[in-house]
């Protein structure tokens, strides 16, 4: 178990050289902007919560990731650490306090605690005439227009990095994340990708909050937001293709973890990821050990741009 246990996942930061670019994918891509400065660019999804996506003007790149802890005291901890900034009060929209890491492929992890949330924003629900039930009824017709996914928050990060066993280590022994799935190749010690969640207990989280995967450097893969729902993610992705966006996988179902997904790039060629239906998990669920072969294997969909091996 960790030094503490990060509570929430709340965000992520990069660069990028323009942007008015960067605010044009993400509200196709389904966000809403809440501040824009002539040096950031502050995101959310329909969810209450803070901005969980900010991009700052300069070359493109992956800072890092935000996550809440529970106390102040959890902060003094943290701060301790080798390496660790000082607690500094943040000034971007949501404030708190903050203190950074550097996690072993030096990509900057912030552990916030007293923020302040954003309410949650009005998002119509269509009723569903399934196989399972008539909700929709009495001449009720379904004509929603074209537009964007309607993104409800920032649910996991992926990177790639040389060395998963101790980007495994760090996430699990620093912030204190459970692990849910280590994947091997050939055998159990040859660990090539694994998938980890919060650990609140009783409480059902998330299948993964962090994954990270064999590569030759360490990058950001892609980042996975929830959406509203099935019918939501083929809304966005008709929206997308139809403004001449980039695809990059999709639309599938995720064997670990179960979410129906799609992915785009961005303009600098990172991953953005909509998903829906995931597995949730508490803290009685162990961790399973799962082949190569089996892991990125879509349960209906294309094959994966990644290779584990």
């Amino acid at each position: 178990m960790g030094r503490f246990k990060v509570q929430e996942f709340l965000g992520v930061r990069l660069t990028a050289p323009d942007l008015e670019a960067a605010e044009n994918f993400l509200t196709a891509f389904g966000l809403a902007t809440v501040e824009r400065t002539g040096n950031a660019l502050y995101s959310r999804g329909t969810d209450a919560g803070i901005c969980c996506h900010i991009v700052e003007k300069g070359d493109p790149s992956f800072i890092g990731a935000a996550f809440l802890v529970a106390s102040r005291s959890d902060l003094e901890e943290a701060a301790r650490m080798e390496g660790a900034s000082g607690i500094d009060a943040v000034t971007e929209p949501g404030g708190g306090q903050r203190v950074s890491l550097r996690d072993p492929d030096g990509f900057r992890i912030d552990l916030v605690h007293g923020v302040s949330y954003l309410p949650a924003l009005p998002v119509e629900r269509h009723p569903v005439n399934s196989a399972f039930g008539r909700e929709r009824q009495d001449g009720q017709f379904y004509r929603r227009p074209p537009g964007p996914s309607r993104v409800k928050r920032l649910g996991h990060f992926v990177i790639s990095t040389p060395d998963v066993k101790r980007a495994r280590g760090w996430y699990r022994e620093t912030l204190g994340l459970l692990g849910t799935d280590d994947v091997y190749a050939g055998h159990e010690e040859n660990i090539v990708a694994t998938f980890s969640r919060l650990a609140r207990g009783e409480e059902y989280v998330d299948h993964h909050v962090f994954m990270a995967h064999h590569g030759p450097e360490a990058a950001l893969n892609h980042l996975g937001f929830e959406v509203q729902d099935y019918d939501d993610i083929f809304f966005g992705h008709y929206f997308m293709k139809e403004a001449g966006l980039q695809h990059r996988w999709g639309v599938g179902r995720h064997r670990l973890g179960s979410q129906v997904y799609n992915q785009w790039f961005d303009p600098w060629g990172r991953g953005y990821e909509h998903w829906t239906d995931t597995d949730v998990l508490n803290e009685r669920y162990t961790l399973a050990m799962i082949p190569a072969a089996e892991a990125l294997k879509s349960q209906w969909g294309d094959p994966p741009p990644v290779k584990l091996d």
